[in-house]
């Protein structure tokens, strides 16, 4: 047998095969039994590329900002009124170098949120704060994109049982990988 490029399955196959989220998660679900770490492998590949889409995302909006306001974000007191406990939401941040990127965290109600958070020079921990220290002046997006796995009351659950967690990783257990945990489940990393 001939082995090619086209048999090989290279880095980017989660994107090129299943570029909707939902669809990769879902093949990683059916993975996780097999031996040899291929659902672990599946999961690190899948956190990756949230990431790489969260900063590709972010600044694709950042720029747009500057022309037109989404009709998806909301400002804190509609978002106050909005919420149910369970959203995962985001907001639009930029380092001070100018690079965007989502900032994601678990709306728990009573205008609270859970988040992974941290300044660049700062420990990151999950921690419980006000929906206004979450937004940080900016607009809030609600980001329930994937099907939640939990009811309201187990996500909450669930993004309560990591507050205090420090074991923060750009790459694979960050802001968005935690608030998708809370909704869908998969393994943690630490």
């Amino acid at each position: 047998m001939q082995i090619s490029n086209e048999n090989v399955i290279s880095a980017d196959f989660p994107v090129r095969f299943f570029p909707n989220k939902h669809n990769r998660y879902a093949l990683e679900w059916m993975l996780r039994n097999m031996p040899g770490g291929v659902g672990e492998a599946m999961n690190f590949a899948n956190r990756v590329t949230d990431t790489i889409e969260n900063f590709s995302s972010a600044n694709v909006a950042l720029v747009t900002s500057f022309f037109t306001e989404s009709e998806e974000t909301m400002s804190l007191e509609e978002a106050g009124r909005i919420l149910v406990a369970g959203d995962h939401i985001r907001v639009l941040l930029h380092f001070p170098w100018g690079l965007a990127f989502y900032h994601h965290g678990v709306y728990v109600g009573n205008d609270m949120v859970i988040e992974y958070t941290g300044r660049v020079s700062e420990q990151k921990v999950i921690r419980e704060c006000s929906l206004e220290s979450f937004a940080r002046g900016k607009r809030i997006e609600l980001d329930n994109r994937e099907d939640a796995v939990y009811s309201p009351i187990e996500i909450v659950t669930r993004a309560k049982s990591r507050i205090g967690e420090t074991a923060y990783c750009l790459a694979y257990n960050n802001c968005e990988s935690f608030a998708t945990w809370c909704r869908c489940g998969g393994p943690l990393f630490s």
